[in-house]
């Protein structure tokens, strides 16, 4: 029989065994309650944060602009941004692991990039609708031309008119204008309207214009009224200055005619539109008749040798002085003994290309220097060279006093004319032929003496 000690002894151990094991699972239990609720805890409220972000990419949806004052070709850009724009904010609302300060900056960014994108295509498209009206206004409907000085050929034509056209596309990706295959900024657009403007004339009062220099030239009763007409509309520009620069090729084109392949091989637009007026003036304006009693040019002729061609080279230059005048002491140079009448000047404002060169220290030299100033001052016509030349050859003196030796440093001086005709010239390394009794008469200073001085 068993030892009832020993049963009691057992018993009690898997009693105690039992008590120890209860205990462990009641504990386990209380220790796990809590960490289930702290994970459902932050799946609630990871979903009401992702809820609210979804909420918050929907108002920034909202505030994306209406697509409207565009085009067809922009609409179609437009609407694939804004699908892009509203998938972008989907994506940054579910991302669990951004900061709502975050997604909202980045949603605020991506819809200011399309809202940009909406005024700047309104605005393109505007500008599309100036080329249509700077067209219409040109064309048939309108009352205005485009100048000759514009280049139809250009890029800004063109731009121009592939918007006007609606000749142009939108890349789909990136919103750019493409006209003729090529992609045009909006600078470049507002510049091309720019020029288009530029060049857009009233062919009235080009007209007008032309007309005004008609009658100017008609009205003028002297040879000097004539140029002074010429002086008055030239004379102050400069080829150096961009601004006159624009305003002669202007004149050349509105007033004259000129194309724009004409004008672009121009480098003196000066002398260009001097060459213009000259032709009107030489259509339109008709020399007083004067009878030659009245001029008594051989009596001056005579009147001049005695009073200046005894002084020899001295009394050449203050003849120079009186017959061509004061402010009028242009045209020729004296310079190593010689008298030099200066018919073309280069790019400098320098000689190039004289009419006539004569010494000074010879007697024919002194005559034939006074024969060709006295018929190159405006005073006379054709019909009074034979008495001025007759009168001068017959004159016989000697020169006063010797004349002194004068370097090209002592005493050299030139005076440009702009409005000089460039008729036959003689080079500087040529010698001049002396003039005879009826040397073909040239006036190279078509802006001196009036015929009442």
């Amino acid at each position: 029989m068993a030892d009832q000690s020993l049963i009691r002894g057992a018993a009690a151990i898997a009693q105690s065994e039992a008590a120890k094991s209860g205990a462990l699972g009641v504990g386990l239990a209380a220790g796990i309650t809590p960490v289930v609720q702290e994970v459902v805890k932050f799946q609630e409220e990871r979903k009401k944060k992702l809820d609210a972000d979804a909420g918050l990419a929907a108002q920034y949806g909202l505030r994306m602009s209406k697509i409207e004052g565009v085009g067809p070709e922009q609409r179609k850009y437009l609407t694939n941004l804004f699908t892009k724009t509203r998938d972008e904010l989907n994506e940054i609302a579910k991302d669990p692991d951004m900061p709502s300060n975050v997604k909202s900056a980045m949603m605020a960014e991506l819809v200011q990039k399309s809202n940009d994108a909406v005024a700047d295509n309104a605005e393109l498209y505007g500008l599309a609708a100036d080329a249509n009206e700077l067209l219409r206004k040109v064309g048939s409907e309108g009352n205005l031309s485009l100048s000759n000085a514009f280049d139809l050929n250009s890029e800004e034509y063109n731009i121009v008119k592939g918007l006007s056209a609606d000749g142009y596309t939108v890349n789909n990706e990136t919103g750019e204008i493409i006209i003729n295959g090529k992609p045009v900024d909006k600078q470049k657009i507002q510049n091309a309207l720019n020029v288009f403007q530029e060049n857009m004339v009233d062919p009235a009062a080009s007209a007008t214009a032309r007309s005004s220099i008609i009658q100017s030239f008609q009205n003028a009763k002297t040879e000097k009224q004539a140029n002074d007409i010429i002086n008055a509309n030239i004379g102050a520009f400069n080829n150096s200055n961009p601004s006159d620069v624009k305003v002669m090729k202007k004149m050349l084109a509105e007033t004259f005619g000129m194309e724009a392949l004409v004008l672009k091989g121009i480098k003196d637009y000066k002398n260009a539109l001097a060459v213009k007026f000259n032709e009107f003036k030489d259509k339109n304006f008709t020399p007083p008749v004067i009878e030659e009693e009245e001029t008594g040019a051989g009596d001056i002729a005579k009147s001049y040798a005695e009073t200046y061609l005894p002084k020899g080279i001295k009394g050449i230059k203050e003849m120079l002085n009186t017959v061509l005048g004061p402010e009028k002491i242009s045209g020729y140079e004296i310079k190593n003994n010689q008298v030099r009448f200066i018919s073309k000047f280069d790019s400098d404002g320098n000689p190039a290309e004289y009419s006539a060169i004569y010494d000074l220290t010879d007697k024919i030299g002194l005559k034939n220097t006074l024969k060709k100033a006295l018929l190159a001052s405006g005073r006379y016509y054709e019909r009074d060279k034979l008495k001025i030349n007759e009168a001068i050859d017959l004159f016989n003196f000697d020169i006063e006093k010797e004349t002194p030796e004068i370097g090209a440093q002592d005493f050299s001086e030139f005076r440009r004319n702009p409005l000089l005709s460039n008729n036959t010239f003689i080079s500087t390394n040529q010698k001049a032929e002396e003039p005879t009794g009826m040397e073909p008469f040239k006036n190279p200073f078509p802006t001196t003496f009036n015929s009442n001085q």
